[in-house]
């Protein structure tokens, strides 16, 4: 049978014939093969055998003599037999039987032999079984393939954020430092123009001390000059004038009086300041020192991008609002917390590519609820902030009295126009600076962005020379207290450090969601009575996310630093345990 398949085989694919052609050399080979030899050679072939030049027949190679003696069924059964499997002892007999002790196929002789007493079964049996677990293992390699896609996809997407987070940080950087240039530009202006307003005053000071004795030292002068004069002078007269006027009474009083008037002190200009030079930790802080920080690889399909706010430097969002009208406005201004710009836009609908610039302000506002009151901040020692979603509840600070409180917000009718007010005081929480603030639905529960004293530092330059006194460094905590009681019932402990949140939102009935601008995340978390835990990140890449709030469908929004406002998908329900 082994022969009767060699002579069927071609010799340029080594497989049974199809549709083979007789050559006038007497050397037979598959249509197709050649075809293949006519693409390369043109008219003329060399036979794949002999190397006998062919002429190809105007036809094509398909006008070559068929091969009738290998007829279909002749070369269906080479190719059966060459289907075959051969016994990998015996070569001449068939494997008809798979022994399932040795893991093996067999002919028949071998199960009468070495094999005999073991347990077998049909090869054809143990193929088609074997068939079975090759398909269920593809079906888990597919899985597998889709799997490394996804994750290589979601890799090349890490690592574009990375770039992105490279040149936003770059940016960062670089924006603090012309900062930093720009306030000690400043400083040094004023303080330039302080010294010659100084310098002036001073001179004139001088001025006016020293003019009197330059009139009085020209009047000795002249006088000096006449009794020279007088002393070799003819005329009588003119010498009693002098003698009189030398010594006439007043005059020694005078000069006495002028000895004594003469300043002893003089005044310079100083420049008073820090001259410990204690100024590059403060620097180093402000622009800040990179860190390697953990980012989970998720699936960030459940966000969609609705716009992009403000331009430039001016883009950091830092509140939203979804109004009665349905319609989206935020709240936006410089990076780096720079409310000296701050002004809002209107997101007209979810399909908005744009914001649409509506008012400036000039410093940090908070939207109360879903009208078109807001609260305004005077300046950075009076912090006022308003509850998120329809909620309608404030945080109030003065930080220079330490004086703080939560209170309703009360919306009343004069006239034809809507005001606020606010209510008692509900509690008065022990805060530092607050820095943003929400309630849950109920009003039993805040949530605060607070400003704390870092006492853990171990920087051996945060110590003050001369003492052992720690430098303050502040850093931000997420707080939450009950309507019962002024001091926090729970802190919240990050899964990740450094830390750095920037917005508090009530989500749900128990969920409380966290803006982590340091690490590019939302914390979601669960909130108990007294405990705050971490439950998981949401699958969403951002950057710098800065201001949260709930929509009117109970989705979340986002707003980020680079400007981007986000949509949930998905409701706080997927969460809620």
């Amino acid at each position: 049978m082994a022969a009767t398949q060699d002579n069927m085989t071609c010799a340029v694919c080594t497989e049974v014939y199809t549709s083979p052609r007789f050559l006038p050399c007497h050397h037979t080979f598959c249509l197709e093969c050649l075809e293949e030899l006519a693409k390369r050679h043109g008219d003329t072939i060399p036979c794949p055998t002999c190397r006998a030049p062919v002429t190809v027949p105007p036809g094509g190679v398909c006008d070559l003599q068929v091969n009738f003696y290998f007829t279909e069924e002749a070369l269906e059964r080479a190719r059966s037999e060459g289907s075959r499997s051969m016994c990998p002892v015996h070569n001449k007999e068939c494997a008809i039987f798979f022994c399932t002790q040795c893991d093996q196929a067999i002919c028949i002789r071998c199960k009468l032999t070495k094999h005999e007493g073991h347990v077998t079964e049909d090869l054809s049996d143990a193929v088609a079984r074997c068939k079975q677990t090759i398909e269920h293992e593809l079906d888990r390699l597919d899985a597998a393939l889709a799997y490394n896609t996804f994750t290589k996809f979601n890799l090349k997407l890490s690592d574009e954020h990375l770039q992105e987070k490279k040149v936003a940080l770059a940016k960062q950087i670089q924006v603090r430092h012309d900062a930093i240039v720009a306030m000690a530009g400043r400083y040094r202006d004023q303080a330039m123009r302080n010294l010659q307003k100084m310098s002036e005053s001073l001179r004139n000071e001088f001025t006016a001390i020293t003019q009197p004795i330059i009139d009085e030292e020209n009047s000795i002068f002249e006088l000096q000059e006449r009794a020279v004069h007088a002393l070799s002078s003819a005329c009588d007269m003119e010498i009693l004038e002098v003698e009189r006027e030398m010594t006439r009474r007043g005059r020694a009083e005078r000069l006495t009086e002028l000895r004594a008037g003469l300043p002893t002190l003089y005044y310079l200009p100083g420049l008073d300041g820090d001259f410990t030079n204690d100024i590059e930790n403060c620097v180093k802080m402000y622009i800040g020192s990179p860190v390697k920080l953990t980012k989970q690889i998720g699936d960030s399909h459940s966000f969609t991008i609705n716009s992009r706010c403000g331009d430039g430097e001016c883009c950091e969002v830092h509140a939203l609002r979804q109004k009665e009208d349905k319609r989206i406005e935020v709240f936006y201004g410089g990076t780096g917390g720079d409310f000296s710009k701050e002004r809002s836009g209107i997101l007209m609908n979810y399909d908005s590519k744009r914001t649409i610039a509506d008012q400036e302000y000039g410093k940090r506002v908070s939207p109360i609820t879903r009208r078109d009151h807001i609260l305004e901040w005077e300046g950075q020692e009076k912090r006022i902030l308003a509850s998120k979603d329809a909620g309608m509840y404030c945080i109030n600070q003065n930080c220079t009295t330490g004086e703080c409180f939560i209170s309703l917000i009360k919306l009343q009718q004069t006239g034809e126009k809507e005001t606020w007010c606010f209510g008692l005081p509900l509690i008065h929480p022990e805060v530092n600076r607050i820095q943003n603030f929400d309630a849950d639905k109920d009003g039993m529960l805040f949530a605060v962005v607070d400003e704390d004293k870092d006492e853990t530092s171990n920087d051996e330059s945060c110590r003050r020379d001369g003492n052992s006194t720690r430098k303050e460094r502040s850093r931000r905590v997420v707080r939450v207290y009950s309507n019962q009681s002024n001091k926090p019932v729970a802190t919240y402990t990050p899964p990740v450090q450094p830390f750095f949140p920037t917005d508090v939102c009530f989500w749900g009935k128990k969920l409380l969601v966290i803006s982590d601008w340091m690490n590019d995340c939302v914390h979601v978390t669960q909130v108990d009575d007294d405990e705050i835990t971490f439950d998981s990140y949401l699958p969403v890449d951002m950057v710098r996310p800065t201001a949260l709030n709930v929509g009117f469908q109970g989705e979340l929004l986002i707003g980020c630093g680079d400007g981007l406002i986000l949509q949930c998908l998905f409701s706080a329900s997927l969460y809620e345990k």
